[in-house]
């Protein structure tokens, strides 16, 4: 049995030989040859044909793993970085470099309404063997660097770190702002895990009878659920112990289209922490402190409104 290992090269224009390696393997028997002939080969060449831009795109990709290959300017402040790194965790990035944008060919990049500060943490927390971590001093940057640069990993870890932040706020009346921004920042960027948990932490700081939150942090919860409009039911569930139970969907919507749904929430919060408990409070007690701050316009459109006729005579 003879065995033969044949290598042809050559040089082509537009043309990428291929090595290729093929043993021949020949049974005496079968394959005779005469004495003193030279023994069978047999060579194949494979050649594809490559086009010139995907020649250039191939030089590109080996030139940048020797040396940075793509240049971010952040407000004037020039950084070089790898393009193999930046679309590793940036899809913004990658569509640029590879889909004919003339960023592909200029390799530059400029956000000039950017801190360089931020851009150096940035590439701080992305970088292999990274030196900085996630965490309540940076997210929130992070957050809107990953969103402008449509990073689906770099999300998702923001919505793990800010949904961790909510674990231990509720009786820590410092951090109930921080609620706020998290849920505000969760609808936002669409964080399904931090905007869960929002939800469920406001509801609790709500429904604690020892907590006596403020009106205006109840009025801006209000204010950043309204914004977006699929997710009112979540907004009613977290007031529902703070609203008679026989209100209707209308009366509701009157409140909150008045502006007066706080003033209602913050009656119900007010009378619970003098009390100690969760009294249920009758809907025209609580109307009765909410019209006192109501403008005379929302007063007057409520007084319209036929589910409001008991309150009738508190809406002169």
């Amino acid at each position: 049995m003879a065995s033969e290992r044949v290598v042809v090269k050559e040089d082509f224009t537009a043309v990428e030989a291929v090595e290729v390696e093929k043993t021949v393997s020949i049974e005496e028997e079968q394959r005779p040859t005469k004495v003193g002939a030279v023994p069978e080969t047999v060579v194949m060449l494979v050649a594809t044909v490559v086009s010139e831009e995907e020649q250039a795109s191939r030089k590109m990709c080996l030139a940048s793993r020797l040396e940075p290959d793509v240049t971010i300017v952040v407000s004037g402040q020039e950084f070089l970085e790898y393009s193999q790194m930046l679309c590793s965790w940036s899809d913004y990035f990658e569509k640029a470099l590879t889909s004919g944008m003339k960023e592909s060919k200029s390799k530059r990049f400029e956000f000039p309404d950017r801190d360089p500060k931020e851009w150096e943490m940035i590439v701080a927390l992305v970088k292999p063997l990274a030196s900085m971590k996630l965490d309540k001093s940076n997210v929130f940057t992070a957050l809107s660097w990953f969103s402008e640069l449509c990073s689906p990993q770099g999300l998702q870890e923001c919505d793990c770190v800010l949904s961790s932040l909510l674990e231990a706020v509720v009786t820590v009346a410092s951090s109930h702002e921080m609620v706020l921004d998290i849920l505000d920042a969760s609808l936002n960027f669409c964080l399904p895990r931090s905007k869960e948990r929002s939800f469920a932490t406001v509801k609790s700081i709500l429904d604690n009878a020892e907590l006596m939150p403020e009106k205006a942090w109840v009025q801006r919860f209000i204010t950043v659920a309204q914004g977006h409009k699929d997710c009112l039911g979540d907004m009613w569930n977290a007031l529902e112990t703070h609203l008679p139970t026989s209100f209707s969907e209308k009366q509701k919507t009157a409140l909150l289209e008045n502006g007066l749904l706080h003033e209602f929430v913050f009656s119900k919060l007010e009378t619970c922490h003098l009390n100690g408990n969760h009294p249920a409070i009758s809907a025209v007690k609580a109307a009765a402190a909410v019209v006192n701050n109501a403008s005379s316009s929302a007063r007057a459109k409520l007084k319209k409104e036929p589910e409001f006729r008991p309150w009738r005579h508190l809406l002169h």
